[in-house]
Parts: C-alpha cells; sequence; structure tokens
C-alpha cells in the first residue's frame, strides 16, 4: 500500500509547491496547508477531519528554472481506526531545490509547472485516545517531542498575477526517516509519512522586469547593428550641420549681392529723377545736397521700410510709425543722396530675418540691407 501511495505522491508532483523566480531574485511565499499523516493506524485513511497548518518559504533564484528553498512549516494531523483516535502537532524546516519544467525546456509562460525536493528535520509530538477504555497516550512522553531526519519531495503550479505577485497549490510527501510513532502507535515500521496539500501567495522582494533569453549570436548581431545605426544618425546629423552652415553663409551672400543691387537701384532711381539735358546735349546730373538727419556708423543689418529724395519726407514717413515697435531711425545714404527709413538695425542677419516677415504683412516691399 505504501509503495502505492509513492506512486501518486509522485504524480502528484508534477507542479510546483513554490512559485517560480527568475535569477538573482529573492521571493516569500506564505501558505496554508492541510496534512494527510500515512501511519500505522489506517494507511489508506491518512485524515478523518481538517488539518490546518502554515508555513513561510524563502526563497532564491538560482538560475532562471531552478530555485533553491528553505520551508518551515507548522502543522496537525488527525486520523485513526477502529480502536483508537490521534492528534498529531509538529514543525518541520526543510532545505531544497525546486525545477520549474517549463522555463527548463524554454517555454516562457504565466503558468509555472515544478518539482521539488529537500530534506531537513521534523519536531512532532502524538497523542490517542482507545475508544473501549479512554486510555491517553502519549508519544514519546508527556511534554515531549520526538524529532527526526526527513526527506521532502513533491510538486504543483502557480500562476503570475503580476511580475511581484503569483499564487500556487502543490503537494508534498515528507518521509519521517526512522519514525514510527507520528500517529502515536507503532507496528514495526520505520518510517510515517506526512503530506501536505498547500496554497499561498508568492511575494518577489526584488523582483527584476520580466526577462527574455536570446541566442548569443543573434545579440552580437543586435548591437552590432544598433551600434551602425548610431554610427550612421551621428553621420547624418554631421551633414545636416554641414549643409546648415553652408545653407546659412549662402544665404547671408545672397543677401550681400541683394544689398548692393539695391543700391544701385537707388542710385539709378535717384539719378532718373534728375536727370536733366544740357544745351550742349551732354547729360549731366543735378543732385540737390541735403543734410541727413542720421548718419550711419558701424555696418549693421537694417530693415528698410522706405527711401526717400528729401528728409522731410522721411520724417513725415517715420512719424507715421506704420509698424509697432520700431526704431524708425532717418537714415541719410551720402552717396546716394537718398534718404532711407529704417525700422531697426541688428548686429546679425539672422535677428533681421526673424522680423523680416512681420515687417512685410504691413510693407511688402521692406528689404533687408547692410551699411
Amino acid at each position: 500500500m505504501r509503495k502505492y501511495a509513492l506512486i501518486v505522491a509522485v504524480a502528484m508532483g508534477l507542479g510546483g509547491s513554490q512559485a517560480w523566480a527568475q535569477e538573482g531574485d529573492w521571493a516569500v511565499l506564505a501558505y496554508f496547508s492541510h496534512t494527510l499523516l500515512y501511519g500505522d493506524s489506517d494507511f489508506d485513511h491518512p485524515s478523518k477531519s481538517l488539518s490546518p497548518g502554515s508555513g513561510i518559504t524563502l526563497q532564491y533564484g538560482a538560475t532562471d528554472y531552478l530555485r533553491v528553498y528553505g520551508d518551515l512549516n507548522f502543522g496537525s494531523a488527525n486520523g485513526g481506526n477502529t480502536v483508537f483516535y490521534y492528534e498529531n502537532q509538529h514543525l518541520q524546516g526543510l532545505a531544497g531545490a525546486q525545477l520549474d519544467f517549463l522555463k527548463a525546456f524554454g517555454m516562457d509562460s504565466k503558468i509555472g509547472i515544478y518539482g521539488d525536493a529537500g530534506i531537513g528535520w521534523n519536531f512532532g509530538q502524538s497523542q490517542s485516545w482507545e475508544y473501549a477504555t479512554g486510555l491517553v497516550r502519549r508519544v514519546p512522553a508527556n511534554g515531549a517531542f520526538t524529532n527526526s531526519a526527513v526527506f521532502g519531495f513533491g510538486g504543483g503550479a502557480s500562476y503570475s498575477i503580476t511580475n511581484q505577485v503569483d499564487v500556487y497549490a502543490g503537494y508534498r510527501t515528507s518521509i519521517l526517516l526512522d519514525n514510527d510513532w507520528a500517529d502515536a502507535y507503532s507496528s514495526g515500521e520505520s518510517n510515517d509519512w506526512l503530506g501536505q496539500i498547500s496554497f499561498g501567495v508568492r511575494f518577489a522582494l526584488n523582483g527584476s522586469s520580466p526577462q527574455v533569453r536570446i541566442d548569443p549570436t543573434e545579440y552580437d548581431e543586435l548591437v552590432s547593428a544598433r551600434r551602425q545605426a548610431e554610427s550612421e544618425r551621428d553621420d547624418a546629423v554631421a551633414e545636416l550641420a554641414a549643409a546648415r552652415r553652408q545653407y546659412d553663409a549662402q544665404i547671408e551672400d545672397l543677401y550681400n549681392v541683394l544689398s548692393v543691387m539695391n543700391n544701385n537701384i537707388d542710385s539709378l532711381n535717384q539719378k532718373i529723377t534728375v536727370l536733366r539735358q544740357s544745351d550742349r546735349g551732354v547729360s549731366t546730373y543735378d543732385v540737390q545736397q541735403a543734410d541727413g538727419t542720421v548718419t550711419p556708423g558701424a555696418n549693421l543689418w537694417r530693415i528698410v521700410v522706405g527711401s526717400f529724395p528729401t528728409a522731410q519726407g522721411a520724417q513725415e514717413f517715420a512719424s507715421r510709425a506704420v509698424i509697432p515697435n520700431g526704431e524708425y531711425e532717418v537714415v541719410f545714404i551720402e552717396d546716394l543722396s537718398t534718404y532711407r527709413v529704417v525700422y531697426k538695425s541688428y548686429n546679425s542677419l539672422a535677428l533681421a530675418r526673424q522680423d523680416l516677415e512681420e515687417v512685410r504683412a504691413t510693407v511688402p516691399d521692406a528689404w533687408i540691407i547692410r551699411f
């Protein structure tokens, strides 16, 4: 009969009484249990009623699929036969290892299927009552505990609720080595057994984010591809920066050319307005000389909103301040004998270009010139 019970215990052990953890993780499990005592009184009926217990397990992930653990359990058991009834209380500690079958075969799932085995020590006390005489028998003696080495094996299953928490259910058989008194009766057999059905919750103490194992060659290829992508990105950024600098230089050159062209246009316009034909058929230019209200200093980038032949016309236009927030300087260009109304002056072309679009919304033919 014990051989049959051993086969059942092994079959129920195709799962894990402890929940999973990753390599380097610590976890603690708290559980409640029900104990079945396979002794000499009635081996085929190991429990008469509920035999509650509780325990705690500290677990460490040696690898992603192999854990080592220490387990401490306090439990009770009861049973008997037609002659007597017994009760047992015990405190048992185990140290062992647990294998995650699914992860061992490279499968990643929220479900865990485990097998485990461990060795430890059991401290217990039992007492029985004879139905006929009411005699109470305590083993090994009043107030004393039996103690014996124990070998445990079993398994169970778990389901991960989050990366930090999972629930589990399991079964473990503990063989009390050289202890035949767990049910307060000895028939000459050397070992009594404890069967433990348990339900609990695992809490990861330093649970890491879920990790996926990949082939080292594939990992090296990924790293190489990433480095190549980063190098190409840096090259593209450098090329873009160089192109931007070249573009800005070309724009500034174009504005310089535009400035010269505007000066030439102003000069031609001025000459056309004062062109007079002499009696001898020789073209001469009569340009009225006038005092400039403002003379330009160092070369600056300026937004010009008007060009006038007289200071009075320029001053009248500037006084209207058609565009808000302007400085409205009137600058006399001596070589062109022209009065220009300057909206603002800037130290760089970039600053002038920022305001030009807003100015052109009011004065469409405004331009930037440097003088």
